[in-house]
């Protein structure tokens, strides 16, 4: 059959479209993170194994990765880069312990700082899946931020200078040598570059609130995003680009709502930065945006809509 002109321009117009969820129980899912290589998408569904179940879909397929022994429930947080290796957590109820899944191993428990699991938490995994990142419970029952291979196992990273003791990772560079998050400083909460066994605070917005974290890095591990409580944001949290040379960058907001974004995820060279944005006052609606340095923040509808 010959396609039409119109009908091609159609087929090759972008589109969102759904993935399902696992079979059994309602039907529920939400995707939370994507492959380096956008292949695979992993997440959490409904499934007859138990109301929260991580999921990886790969091809139009939704497959259930299953759950620790014992486990409640539990959610996949990211992937490494062709999306063979996925991190997440299993809930216990009272307890909570950080997993790594392959096909060959299925779900196999990181443990925790403490020896004994009581709470531990993966939400980032390097390119080639060999680390793993999160957030676990140490010896002085302190949250603590931590890196994990199969060599070393679970090993803390620390914390900031002053304040109580708390961190935790959410991001690490594509190679696994650079990792971010956040921690308890002597000001507040702050953002955190952890490289070379040193953990440095990348500060806050000038003019706002002690607070800030970061939740992504680039693969080389030279650019950081995430949140912070600007003066623009007040008491909301506005999202940053972060670089040696330039420090905390705001990214602004979309038009409409409060003032009010949040940085999810940066592209592997740290150009492109993606979150979302309030869209209404007092509601809590959001709308995806998408930004670099040429044309600052954007509506993805739009972007999407003008290809």
């Amino acid at each position: 059959m010959h396609r039409t002109a119109r009908s091609q321009a159609l087929a090759d117009e972008p589109f969102f479209t759904g993935i399902g969820d696992l079979p059994g129980g309602s039907f529920s899912s939400d995707a939370i993170n994507v492959s380096g290589n956008g292949s695979v998408v992993v997440g959490q569904s409904a499934s007859d194994l138990s109301y929260t179940e991580p999921f990886r879909w790969q091809g139009g397929v939704m497959t259930g990765l299953g759950l620790l022994e014992g486990a409640v429930f539990g959610t996949a947080e990211d992937a490494s880069y062709d999306g063979s290796v996925i991190v997440g957590l299993n809930h216990f109820g009272p307890t909570r312990e950080a997993y790594r899944w392959t096909a060959e191993t299925g779900v196999v428990g990181l443990g925790d700082l403490y020896g004994q699991v009581i709470y531990s938490d993966a939400y980032g995994v390097s390119a080639d899946g060999s680390v793993a990142v999160g957030r676990g419970t140490n010896s002085c029952f302190n949250h603590e931020a931590f890196r994990w291979t199969e060599e070393t196992g679970m090993v803390g990273l620390g914390d900031l200078p002053g304040g109580s003791f708390d961190s935790g990772a959410f991001g690490v560079s594509g190679d696994g040598s650079v990792v971010v998050g956040w921690s308890q400083s002597e000001q507040g909460r702050e953002a955190f570059r952890w490289a070379d066994g040193v953990m440095t605070g990348l500060g806050f917005f000038p003019g706002g609130s002690y607070w800030s974290m970061a939740t992504d890095v680039s693969a080389n591990g030279l650019v950081v995003i995430g949140n912070g409580k600007s003066a623009a944001s007040g008491s909301n949290t506005e999202a940053f680009r972060w670089t040696e040379e330039t420090g905390i960058i705001g990214l602004g907001d979309l038009p409409g709502g409060e003032f009010e974004s949040e940085a999810r995820a940066v592209s592997a060279d740290g150009a492109v930065v993606v979150g979302r944005s309030d869209m209404r006052y007092h509601s809590d609606m959001w709308e995806a945006f998408i930004w670099d340095e040429v044309n600052a923040m954007r509506r993805l509808h739009d972007v999407l809509t003008d290809l």
